[in-house]
């Protein structure tokens, strides 16, 4: 019988990515608004995506907000470095009341990806 990997959590802390933040099989995905915040401070080793202007939301019909088609996701995944195996650990700044939402909302899509 071969060894399984534990499953992994959905919420990790400090302790658990301390140690982890920049091996080739993990990804820290920093959703914050701002590249100017990204850029004064982050994560070691994250990649900055805006939820806002990065496709993560598509309009369809007249309606905005929707769940972009999956080949645009792939291409913005992909682009950001994340694969099939990689571990992703979403963060944001949280300054406001939507910060929490977006990440929430990346989090989904991932899942609905199979992720």
């Amino acid at each position: 019988m071969s060894a399984r990997a534990e499953p992994a959590q959905p919420i990790v802390d400090v302790a658990w990515l301390a140690p982890r933040v920049c091996s080739a099989d993990l990804v820290v995905l920093d959703l914050r608004r701002s590249a100017r915040n990204f850029a004064a401070e982050h994560v070691p080793c994250a990649v900055h995506s805006d939820y806002y202007t990065g496709s993560w939301r598509a309009t369809r019909d007249g309606v905005e907000n929707m769940v972009p088609a999956v080949g645009r996701l792939e291409t913005l995944i992909g682009g950001l470095g994340i694969g099939n195996e990689t571990h992703v650990v979403l963060v944001t700044a949280a300054l406001d009341m939507f910060s929490p939402a977006e990440l929430a909302r990346v989090y989904f899509i991932f899942r609905a990806l199979g992720h």
